[in-house]
Order: structure tokens, then C-alpha cells, then sequence
């Protein structure tokens, strides 16, 4: 009797758990402006793309954070296949920010304050090349921590 009323209790907590995901994530989408027309997109890799993307979410000024997977050489991989660390991709997130309330090294600060930049076997307990650390950069603005740090 007891186990019934325990697995009864359970069951009704994770259905109302699973309405209240579903509701926030239906009123989150159903507000969802359109970005601004002036925002600028920085990829970053750093172990798991789930708790990457929350950390930059979390950013003043990000609009949007999108994970994927970047680098490899399988055309359109699924997660199993990215997972197995053959693909040659990484665990990504796109960024897409509004240049005026933050800027690109504001990024960067953010991203590191969230890896180990010394582990190349991936990140805390995400164990893997699919989980390692990379900035991927889009044009000679975005780079200029790497300028500094090349010898004259």
C-alpha cells in the first residue's frame, strides 16, 4: 500500500514538473523578439553545449545562445555519432549578441570564467574530444586576445 501511494506521489510530481517545463517553454517562445539588426554572432566550444549555452543565456546582452556542433568531418552528424568522439566535431554554442550592451572580449571573459583551458581531454566530467575547449572566431575583430599573445 505504502509503495503504491510513493509511486502514485511520483508519478503526479513529474507530470506537474513536465506541464510547468512546457508552459515556461510556450511562454518563452510566444515573447521571443526579433533580434536586433545589429547583432554579431561569436562560436564557442567548452565541454557540454547545454551548460555552455546556459552560461552565455546568462550574459547581459546575448540575445540568443544555440547549441550544435562544429569542426568534423561527418556531414550532419547526429548527438550518438558527435558522442562517440569519431566525427572530429565539437560540442558548440553560437552566440548571438548585441554589440552595443556587450562586447566581444566581455565574451570571452565570460567563457573563460567557465572552462579549464589547461585540460585538452575535455571538460570537468565531460571526458572526450567532442567536449574540448576552442574558440572559433569570425573575422580579425574577434581574435584580438590571439594578436596579443603571438611573439613580435
Amino acid at each position: 500500500m505504502k509503495v503504491t501511494a510513493i509511486v502514485i506521489i511520483a508519478l503526479a510530481a513529474m507530470f506537474i514538473f513536465y506541464q510547468q517545463v512546457i508552459g515556461k517553454e510556450k511562454s518563452a517562445s510566444e515573447t521571443m523578439q526579433e533580434p536586433a539588426a545589429n547583432t554579431k554572432t561569436a562560436v564557442f566550444s567548452g565541454g557540454c553545449f547545454w551548460c555552455t549555452e546556459s552560461d552565455f543565456e546568462k550574459v547581459p546582452g546575448v540575445v540568443e545562445a544555440i547549441s550544435g556542433y562544429t569542426g568534423g568531418h561527418v556531414a550532419d552528424p547526429s548527438y550518438k555519432q558527435v558522442s562517440s568522439g569519431t566525427t572530429g566535431h565539437v560540442e558548440s554554442v553560437q552566440v548571438i549578441y548585441d554589440p552595443n550592451r556587450v562586447d566581444y572580449a566581455q565574451l570571452l571573459d565570460a567563457f573563460w570564467r567557465h572552462v579549464d583551458p589547461t585540460d585538452a581531454g575535455g571538460q570537468f566530467v565531460d571526458r572526450g574530444s567532442q567536449y574540448r575547449s576552442v574558440i572559433w572566431y569570425a573575422d580579425e575583430t574577434q581574435p584580438s586576445w590571439q594578436r596579443r599573445l603571438r611573439p613580435s
